[in-house]
């Protein structure tokens, strides 16, 4: 469960920077659209994570 908290912490750290971002540069900015795919991954990787971690659970 450590890694899910590791990663949701990340996920809000870079939703906030990503956030400040996109206000001050635009949403087209390459770096706001690269900060967004890497936060779409990480999002991914959260749910995968949720999927294991209730997979052993049930186990």
């Amino acid at each position: 469960m450590k890694n899910v908290e590791n990663l949701m912490r990340e996920i809000e750290e870079l939703r906030a920077q990503l956030n400040d971002q996109g206000k001050r540069r635009g949403l087209h900015d390459n770096d706001v659209l690269k900060k967004s795919e890497i936060l779409d991954n990480l999002i991914n990787q959260y749910y995968l994570l949720l999927r294991e971690e209730s997979g052993k659970k049930v186990h």
